[in-house]
């Protein structure tokens, strides 16, 4: 009976830790500030070299960071989200990163409204394989209709505590 108890402590700080704590072998792996580029294609309205107006197709990258997709995408999981869900947010941050960091460039100087804009369907699932393998979400388990094909993901706990120390805000100290 001792023996029993001892265990079902054990596994009890291994729960707890798991909540606080990124999973065994995740140290390698990209996470937190460490850069993500999104390539993008879009459109654009520029001058031409008489006087007019064209629209333009490019083909560029936006940087962000891995913390700043997570505190995009992570309330959308606090119950579940459907990967068209995540797809749809992923993408709206894209268009937002484009719009704040295209103007920065000199080659875009008298180019604007950025329109028409796509992404490669691989940075997304690149962002989901990352969370997956950091420990911060899972494919969720939950039983659906049989109607119902698409995937659903959900915050591990570990993903919860994330999330609440991205998006939670601090007291002023005054």
């Amino acid at each position: 009976m001792l023996r029993l108890r001892e265990q079902v402590e054990a596994l009890r700080a291994e729960l707890s830790r798991s909540e606080s704590e990124a999973p065994k072998g995740t140290e390698g792996l990209a996470q937190g500030d460490d850069d993500f580029e999104i390539d993008c294609k879009f459109k654009t309205y520029g001058p031409t070299e008489e006087g007019g107006v064209a629209e333009y197709l490019w083909t560029d990258s936006v940087k962000t960071t891995w913390n700043d997709i997570f505190y995009e995408l992570s309330p959308l999981m606090i119950n579940e989200a459907a990967t068209t869900s995540l797809r749809a947010r992923f993408k709206w941050l894209a268009e937002q990163l484009l719009e704040e960091q295209m103007p920065e460039q000199d080659n875009f100087e008298g180019h604007e409204d950025i329109h028409a804009i796509e992404m490669e369907q691989t940075d997304f699932e690149t962002v989901l394989i990352q969370f997956n393998a950091l420990g911060l979400i899972r494919q969720s388990s939950k039983a659906r209709s049989v109607k119902d094909t698409g995937t659903y993901w959900c915050l591990t706990p570990y993903g919860h505590t994330i999330m609440n120390q991205l998006r939670a805000i601090t007291r002023d100290e005054d």
